[in-house]
């Protein structure tokens, strides 16, 4: 009964997916395909990195031959907010699926898939972590050089239909409604993996969302594009902090205007953000202060300027998951 109920579910679910938007999921969303399959007894996880691998996607491709040179000069980002994603659209939390996940929190996240407005709103927080398309797509970049598909995505993604504002109030809803016993309640206190990455991206939308739309002033490039250009992966460690895993302790990220733009972004949101760990964040902060200089990250001032800077939302009941910066650790 279980297993005709999933099927049932995701048969349901990938036809409505299809009819809101065909080119994202042609051949059907990978959670949609296991949710089929998962009767099965055998979990499908995320694979864990080598030892010579710590961030798969952009140091991964770092250390091999494939990688091009650095691009000297990388897009800018267009004059005008993009009507629509570049194609092919990725899709968040097409990494893995675990039968492990109850039939509540697979029902809701399946939902949330199939939800026009969802997937309108490019997750990015979601696509960082639990995205093997938009993995691949980054894979492509670094391997040839050429960062303009990055740069749209970013484009749209940091300014997505139907408008910023409503993306961020919806999806702090859907942070809410997540951790609801009908839904992944149950799944979150159970440590699933899966559900746990879903809560983190939905609640740092927003915090993500405006992050990967800063850009460098002196280049004029976006912060994010010029982090996973760079032949070291230092900077690219700054983006795994919402993430929930650490700064390594041997990594250096530069004291360039965007480690400074993104820490403080980060330090900012996390005053108010409970998906964020402050603890982290401040903990990274300090490591780079220790070379940057003391007021390089200026943790407390936006831990107090929170409140007034941090925008708020009502949340509202939802309808009803370094990828390629993922270490790919399941935390």
């Amino acid at each position: 009964m279980r297993a005709l109920s999933v099927l049932t579910l995701a048969v349901v679910a990938a036809a409505r997916a299809l009819a809101v938007h065909p080119n994202r999921m042609h051949h059907g969303h990978p959670l949609l395909e296991r949710q089929a399959a998962s009767a099965a007894p055998t979990d499908i996880a995320l694979a864990t990195p080598s030892a010579s691998s710590v961030i798969v996607g952009a140091s991964a491709i770092i250390a091999t031959s494939s990688r091009a040179p650095a691009p000297s000069v990388l897009p800018k980002p267009p004059s005008s907010s993009p009507p629509a994603a570049p194609n092919p659209v990725p899709t968040p939390l097409d990494t893995s699926i675990s039968s492990s996940l109850s039939g509540e929190c697979m029902s809701y996240l399946t939902n949330l898939l199939s939800n026009s407005t969802f997937l309108s709103c490019l997750p990015f927080s979601l696509l960082l972590q639990t995205s093997n398309s938009f993995r691949s797509q980054l894979n492509a970049a670094v391997g040839s050089g050429n960062f303009s598909y990055i740069n749209d995505l970013i484009a749209y993604a940091s300014s997505p239909a139907p408008d910023a504002e409503t993306c961020d109030r919806v999806f702090a809803g859907y942070a809410e409604a997540v951790k609801e016993r009908a839904h992944c309640g149950n799944d979150l206190n159970n440590g699933i993996p899966v559900a746990r990455q879903a809560r983190r991206g939905l609640g740092n939308y927003a915090a993500v969302r405006t992050a990967v739309g800063l850009v460098n002033p002196d280049s004029g490039s976006y912060c994010y594009l010029e982090a996973v250009a760079t032949e070291r992966p230092d900077d690219a460690y700054l983006w795994q902090l919402p993430m929930g895993n650490i700064l390594p302790a041997a990594s250096t990220p530069t004291c360039s205007k965007c480690s400074a733009l993104v820490m403080n972004h980060w330090a900012t949101w996390s005053a108010n953000t409970t998906t964020l760990n402050g603890t982290m964040i401040n903990s990274a902060a300090s490591t780079i202060n220790a070379k940057c200089g003391a007021t390089f990250v200026s943790v407390a001032a936006q831990a107090e300027n929170a409140s007034a800077t941090q925008p708020r939302f009502a949340v509202l009941p939802a309808l009803a998951v370094l990828a390629p910066l993922f270490t790919w650790v399941l935390s």
